[in-house]
């Protein structure tokens, strides 16, 4: 791979963080603070933890906001607890194998913007990386490994993974995005949001990468609907589970 091609790809990569980043995840933080969704942050695909960073900000800061509220009369003092023990309870997984992309086969070959060992950063990298950030460590869990072989019924177990209030799919692949959505089926509670990360990666193709993964996955649903919820620059989309 040539240096002009590799750093096309990061560049790539690069116009989804930032600023516009923050919009999109801020809204989502908003969101599950106002409406009391419990639940643990997940994250498949963490690279060199921009989004990760962003989320843990800008949820405690949604958090913190609408328990100061509860003085202003917009909340209750019950409620303001009840936030409170809601962000402090919450913890922050990052799922990456930390050896970038795996082999692309099957649907997701014949594609110039994905190579595999792309967005490759080792795992103490990215932890200290977070935590030089703001993240609270003991609030952080690494699992690190590919997606096939740590989206596991032993990993929610270890993990006493129970609901999850935010997830964000970051595998860029078809084949790294369906195991991460069968991980989570279980965890899904009524509001849970779901943020795709390259929804329109592959020319934005429906029957390719992470959209033909998650509409597979909603056909084998019982009992959820999903809406959708915010779209972000050129890549992102988002979307909110709920009971039917």
């Amino acid at each position: 791979m040539s240096l002009v091609s590799s750093l096309t790809k990061r560049n790539r990569k690069k116009r989804n963080q930032g600023p516009s980043e923050m919009m999109l995840i801020e809204k989502v933080a908003r969101f599950v603070a106002c409406e009391m969704i419990r639940g643990d942050y997940i994250e498949f695909g963490v690279f060199q933890g921009h989004s990760f960073v962003n989320a843990y900000r800008s949820l405690h800061q949604a958090f913190q906001s609408r328990v100061a509220d509860s003085g202003s009369g917009n909340s209750s003092s019950d409620q303001a607890k009840e936030r409170q023990q809601i962000i402090d309870s919450m913890r922050f997984f990052a799922f990456d194998s930390f050896e970038g992309l795996p082999e692309l086969s099957g649907v997701d070959q014949d594609t110039k913007d994905f190579a595999k060992g792309q967005y490759s950063f080792d795992e103490e990298s990215f932890c200290l990386k977070v935590q030089e950030e703001g993240v609270d460590s003991s609030k952080m869990i690494t699992v690190p490994g590919w997606f096939d072989q740590t989206c596991t019924e032993s990993t929610r177990q270890k993990h006493e993974l129970k609901s999850a209030s935010i997830v964000w799919v970051d595998g860029d692949l078809y084949a790294s995005a369906v195991p991460a959505l069968n991980f989570i089926t279980p965890l899904l509670q009524d509001g849970t949001v779901i943020i795709f990360d390259d929804w329109f990666a592959f020319r934005g193709h429906p029957h390719r990468g992470e959209q033909r993964a998650f509409r597979e996955w909603l056909a084998t649903l019982d009992g959820y609907v999903a809406t959708e919820f915010q779209k972000e620059g050129v890549w992102r989309n988002s979307f909110i589970m709920n009971r039917t």
